[in-house]
C-alpha cells in the first residue's frame, strides 16, 4: 500500500510500505484523489470541454532499475489537448496486472507533487521505496483548471531488480545439524554461533567493523543441540548465547556471556535433554531460558523449566510436566511477560505456555494433537510476537515421511482463532522466525528433497501474503538457517550450513548473507 507515501524533492516520489492490498485500493485512491477531484470539479462553471490530451510515451526506464526504484518518463500534454499546461494529474500504479479503462480505479493513485509542465515538455519522476524483484504497471491521467480529464494514457511496466547480497564465508567447521544463531547487536555489529560436531566445542565468530568475520572464538563444551545468541544487557551490546553444555558425561542448560573481552559460562541447570535451550531477552535486559529435563526415578516425567536472572541470581520454575520434549523456544511478549511454545513427542502435542499477568501462572493452550502415532508437526519450532498487535506466531519446518511442509502459524487477536499458512513447495528445514517493526515475519530455512537443494528466504506480510526467494543452492543439502535483524539499518543478515557431497573429505561452509541495499 501507498498510505505512507512521502514527498521528497520535486518528481520524487517515496514509498515507505508499497505492497499493494486489493481491498483498499479503491478507498485509497479516491482519499488521494479527493483534494484534486473534488477542488477542480468546484470551481465556477465554465465554457472550457476541452481536456487535456491523453499521454502516449509513458515509459519505464529500465536501464536506471534499481532494487527499490523505477524512473517514469513521459511528454506532457496541455490544458486543451496539446497547448497550454494541465492544472493536475494522477500516476496510477499497480503490481496486479495491466492497467487500461476497464480498471484504473482499482489501481493505487499518485498525485503529482507538482504543477504538470508545459504541453510537450519532457518529465522525469523517480518512484522509490519499492519492493524487490517486482514487476509494476503505470498510467497517467491529466487534469485542466475546471477538472476535464485526459483519457488515460499507454500503460507502461518495468521491474524493480533481485535482491544484492552481500556473502561471507565465516566458517569451513563441521556444525551440528539444525545448530546455527546469528544475532546483531544494537551497534549493527552480527555475531555467530554454533556447536561443533568434530571438537565438541560451541563457538563464537564476529563481524569485523570492514565487514570480514573474525576467527571462531571457542565459548565452552556443547552437548550439541541449536543454541540460542542475542545481544542483551542494559545497552543490548553484551553477546550471550544458550545451549546445551556438558562437563564430562553431565548435561546443562548452560547460558555464557562475553564480558570485558571473557566468556563466563553458568550451568543454570542440570539434566538438560533434548536438543535446545532457548534464550531470551527480558525488558531490563537479563536472560531468560527455557529447556526440558530429564525425570529424576524411572517412570517419571519430563519437565519443561523457565530459568530468568535477575541481579546476578537465577530463578527456576517449572511450567509444566511432560513427555519427551526435544523443542521449545522462548519470547517475551510485547508486555514483557514469557511464553514458551514447546514440541511434546511423548503426549504427541505441539503447545504454547504464556505466564498469565493476573495469576502469575502459566497457561497452555494446544497447538496441533497428532492424530496419529507420530506427532510430526512443531520440528524446530520457533515463537516471535507480533510488535503492532502482540499475535503470538509460531512456525516449524515440513517433514518428508509424513509429506507434510512447513507452517506458520499466527493467532488473530481480533477473533483469537489462529490463521494457519502452509507452502507445499517450501519444505522449511531449520527454520528462524523473527519481526521487523513494521509488522512483517521473516524466516529464513532450507529445502531437502529430491529436486531443491535450496537456502530460502520468506516474507509473510501482515494479510498473510507469503513471498519466497531463493538465496543459495547446494549439491546436496543445508543443514541450519538463521535470521538477524540489523536494528541500525533494519535490512535481514542470514546465516545458512552449506554441506557438499561426495566429496572426501565433506565440505562444511558456514556462510552469512547481508543485503547491499534494504531488504
Amino acid at each position: 500500500m501507498f498510505e505512507n507515501l512521502t514527498r521528497n524533492e520535486p518528481g520524487r516520489f517515496n514509498m515507505i510500505n508499497p505492497r499493494i492490498q486489493a481491498q483498499t485500493c479503491v478507498l485509497v485512491a479516491l482519499m488521494l484523489a479527493y483534494p484534486v477531484v473534488v477542488a477542480l470539479a468546484g470551481r465556477p462553471s465554465s465554457k472550457d470541454t476541452t481536456p487535456p490530451a491523453a499521454v502516449t510515451d509513458l515509459a519505464v526506464v529500465q536501464a536506471t532499475a534499481t532494487q527499490n526504484e523505477l524512473a517514469l518518463t513521459w511528454t506532457e500534454t496541455g490544458d486543451d489537448g496539446m497547448t497550454g499546461q494541465a492544472t493536475a494529474g494522477n500516476i496510477y500504479i499497480s503490481v496486479d496486472g495491466p492497467i487500461d479503462a476497464s480498471n484504473w480505479q482499482n489501481a493505487e493513485v499518485l498525485p503529482y507533487p507538482r504543477s504538470p509542465l508545459t504541453a510537450g515538455t519532457p518529465e522525469t519522476f523517480v518512484i522509490e521505496g519499492l519492493e524487490t524483484e517486482t514487476p509494476y504497471y503505470f498510467a497517467i491521467k491529466v487534469y485542466d483548471e475546471v477538472g476535464n480529464a485526459s483519457p488515460l494514457s499507454n500503460c507502461a511496466s518495468g521491474a524493480t531488480l533481485p535482491q544484492a547480497w552481500d556473502v561471507q564465508r565465516v566458517a569451513t567447521d563441521y556444525p551440528s545439524a539444525f545448530a546455527l544463531s546469528l544475532a546483531c547487536s544494537s551497534e549493527g555489529q552480527l555475531a555467530l554461533a554454533y556447536p561443533t560436531s568434530s571438537d565438541g566445542f560451541l563457538k563464537c565468530s564476529f563481524q569485523n567493523p570492514d565487514g570480514t568475520w573474525g576467527e571462531p572464538e571457542i565459548v565452552g563444551a556443547s552437548g550439541g543441540g541449536r543454541p540460542k545468541l542475542l545481544f542483551g544487557g542494559p545497552n543490548n551490546d553484551v553477546p550471550m548465547i544458550g545451549y546445551r553444555g556438558r562437563n564430562n558425561n553431565s548435561a546443562y542448560a548452560s547460558f555464557v556471556e562475553k564480558v570485558g573481552g571473557q566468556w563466563t559460562v553458568t550451568n543454570v541447570d542440570g539434566a538438560a535433554s533434548g536438543s535446545f535451550v532457548s534464550l531470551a531477552i527480558a525488558r531490563d535486559g537479563e536472560p531468560a531460558l527455557a529447556y526440558v529435563v530429564s525425570p529424576t526415578r524411572k517412570g517419571g516425567y519430563y519437565s519443561l523449566k523457565y530459568a530468568k536472572r535477575t541481579g546476578g541470581q537465577w530463578t527456576i520454575e517449572t511450567v509444566l510436566t511432560c513427555g519427551t520434549t526435544s523443542d521449545v523456544s522462548l519470547a517475551f511478549d510485547q508486555l514483557g511477560y514469557p511464553a514458551i511454545v514447546s514440541r511434546d513427542t511423548g503426549n504427541k502435542k505441539l503447545s504454547l505456555t504464556s505466564k498469565n499477568p493476573t495469576t502469575g501462572k502459566w497457561d497452555s493452550e494446544i497447538l496441533v494433537s497428532a492424530t496419529g502415532s507420530t506427532l510430526y508437526e512443531g520440528v524446530n519450532c520457533r515463537l516471535a510476537f507480533n510488535p503492532l498487535d502482540n499475535a503470538p506466531t509460531v512456525v516449524w519446518q515440513g517433514n518428508s515421511i509424513s509429506n507434510t511442509p512447513a507452517t506458520f502459524m499466527r493467532k488473530n487477536m481480533t477473533t483469537g482463532q489462529w490463521d494457519t499458512i502452509i507452502s507445499y513447495d517450501i519444505y522449511g528445514g531449520a527454520p528462524d522466525l523473527l519481526y521487523d517493526p513494521a509488522g512483517t515475519a521473516h524466516i529464513s530455512c532450507y529445502n531437502a528433497t529430491t529436486y531443491d537443494y535450496t537456502a530460502r528466504y520468506v516474507r509473510i506480510g501482515l494479510d498473510n501474503t507469503m513471498e519466497s526467494k531463493i538465496l543459495m543452492q547446494a549439491s546436496i543439502y543445508f543443514s541450519a538457517t538463521a535470521l538477524a535483524l540489523d536494528p541500525v539499518s533494519g535490512k535481514i543478515s542470514i546465516a545458512v550450513d552449506r554441506r557438499i557431497f561426495p566429496t572426501s573429505p565433506i565440505l562444511y561452509d558456514v556462510f552469512v548473507l547481508t543485503p547491499l541495499t534494504g531488504n
